[in-house]
């Protein structure tokens, strides 16, 4: 099985990373989302979908801005904007000119 691409003169065969692992059923699944996951609205609905996607039985990594309500313990997480030796680094220095 290969996953399509748009563009026909691209050689399927040749895309490794675009053929699923042989001895894994499990979707793998990529979420990236910039905002405190768990937190009220939109960052609650992020959370609810990573935990819709875990009871589904999918295998997710999760790269948050940042972490406000834990995720299940088969998600692997990395917070992309958590504090590290004190210093934090918020979006608005990241972002500017």
């Amino acid at each position: 099985m290969l996953l399509r691409c748009g563009h026909s003169s691209v050689n399927h065969s040749s895309k490794k990373y675009m053929k699923p692992e042989l001895n894994s059923k499990r979707v793998r699944v990529l979420y990236s989302f910039p905002h405190k996951i768990g937190a009220s609205r939109i960052c609650y609905i992020a959370w609810q979908q990573v935990k819709g996607l875990l009871d589904a039985g999918a295998e997710v990594t999760v790269f948050p801005g940042a972490i406000h309500r834990p995720l299940p313990s088969a998600a692997t997480v990395q917070a992309t904007l958590a504090r590290r030796s004190g210093l934090a680094r918020p979006k608005q220095l990241l972002y500017s000119r």
